[in-house]
């Protein structure tokens, strides 16, 4: 889930099954500089960081994250959020569903 704050800051929150067959939770806030961010008509890219916390990985204990995030939005509806650093590489496709807007 992904709450955009501001043009500059979002929220994010979710839980999946990571690649060690735990389940992560994880929770952050998304940065992304407005000299980081390109409109190309119907394609918006960001680039940004990710600062936040994921359980799953270690037993009883919280990984503190900050890494790079590229998103890409098609049109304000469709995207993709890829997140990559040498441990780890996330991908999430999203859809707006403009109920906030």
């Amino acid at each position: 889930m992904e709450y955009q704050a501001t043009a500059n800051w979002s929220f994010v929150a979710g839980t999946y099954h990571n690649s060690i067959r735990n389940q992560t939770n994880f929770a952050g806030v998304e940065y992304f500089p407005s000299w980081l961010q390109g409109d190309l008509n119907f394609l918006f890219l960001k680039l940004g960081l990710l600062g936040g916390v994921a359980s799953g990985y270690e037993k009883n204990k919280l990984v503190f994250l900050t890494i790079p995030v590229v998103q890409i939005e098609i049109l304000k509806t469709w995207g993709i959020d890829a997140i990559v650093s040498p441990e780890f590489l996330g991908l999430s496709l999203k859809v707006s569903l403009g109920v906030l807007e």
